[in-house]
């Protein structure tokens, strides 16, 4: 079982300061598409699996090991799930995730609504 190199984030701002929430213990989980798995663009992850979690510039802020891994709907997060992946509040999450899905959905023709499938991933710093 290898290492997967793992950038929270689109923008650099974004990608520094995600990792330092995980760096920091903030940031425990985070979600992305099913869907990208289900039509083999990304792997799908599996307890145990270890991510390097690396800045804007390529660096090696610190590494997590996975705990737990969960297939939910988007209108199944709860507010403890939205303050796990680091945003505060479940409104932030929603806000941020809401158009960052529907344009990463779109790409591929999909349409994002409540049902769409997400994989919510809890883990840990180890390093």
């Amino acid at each position: 079982m290898g290492h997967k190199v793992i950038k929270f984030g689109e923008k650099e701002n974004e990608q520094d300061q995600l990792a330092n929430l995980v760096d920091s213990g903030i940031k425990v989980a985070t979600s992305s598409l099913l869907y990208l798995q289900e039509i083999g663009v990304k792997e799908s992850t599996k307890v145990g699996d270890k991510w390097i979690i690396q800045d804007s510039q390529n660096r090696k802020v610190c590494e997590v090991k996975v705990e737990e891994v969960t297939i939910t709907t988007f209108a199944s997060i709860t507010n403890d799930f939205a303050i796990k992946e680091g945003d505060q509040s479940f409104q932030n999450w929603y806000d941020i995730h809401w158009k960052y899905y529907t344009n990463l959905l779109s790409k591929y023709n999909q349409e994002m609504t409540d049902t769409t499938k997400l994989e919510c991933v809890y883990f840990k710093k180890v390093d």
